[in-house]
């Protein structure tokens, strides 16, 4: 749970996905970073890793657990199968342009998204 002084309440964890060595793994492990621990932001995130070709063969729940298993942090993808399902992630934090494909553009946009229930 994330509470601030201004009475702002998220129910869930934010991932930040950040490029520092570890991060995104110690976050999934129940670790809160804040942005600066987390590194650098990961951007351009494509299409393909949000949804890659095993995502497009489900729907609802099944397309859930398949959702950014995709996304490269450095050469890793710390985002396996399954991997939101009991960690109560409802919002993802990245750097510009995410989803960015030949129909979305978003250039210059900080991404928040939230993870699927």
């Amino acid at each position: 749970m994330n509470d601030r002084a201004d009475g702002f309440r998220l129910d869930g964890r934010i991932l930040i996905l950040g490029t520092a060595p570890g991060a995104v793994e110690h976050q999934l492990a129940g670790q809160d970073l804040t942005l600066a621990e987390a590194g650098p932001l990961r951007d351009k995130i494509s299409t393909n890793e949000i949804t890659p070709l095993p995502a497009l063969l489900h729907y609802g729940k099944a397309l859930a657990r398949e959702s950014h298993t995709g996304t490269r942090i450095g050469n890793d993808t710390p985002l396996v199968q399954g991997v939101f399902e009991d960690r109560a992630v409802i919002v993802l934090v990245a750097g510009y342009a995410m989803a960015r494909g030949h129909r979305a553009n978003m250039r210059g946009c900080q991404s928040i998204w939230p993870v699927f229930d």
